[in-house]
């Protein structure tokens, strides 16, 4: 329906079609709230995610490293 149409309905029309216009409404308003709380949940879990993997390859990055010198070491004593 028009915008017009839905607001003759509601200054002249019955009181049941304000109510579930307010119905309406209200649930549009719960569903925003919702999605914005999901919204918030995800986030710190993606940010302990992020966290979690950035660790982990400085952790790798450190034992490449640590592996790379004592090879190099380990080939220097050889000759």
């Amino acid at each position: 329906m028009s915008e017009s149409i839905i607001k003759s309905i509601t200054e002249h029309g019955s009181n049941d079609y304000k109510v579930y216009l307010e119905e309406q409404h209200i649930k549009e308003e719960k569903e925003k709230e919702e999605q914005e709380n999901k919204k918030l949940r995800t986030k710190p879990k993606k940010a302990f995610e992020e966290k979690k993997v950035i660790k982990e390859k400085k952790r790798n990055f450190k034992t490449t490293k640590k592996r790379k010198t004592t090879i190099q070491i380990n080939w220097n004593r050889v000759i």
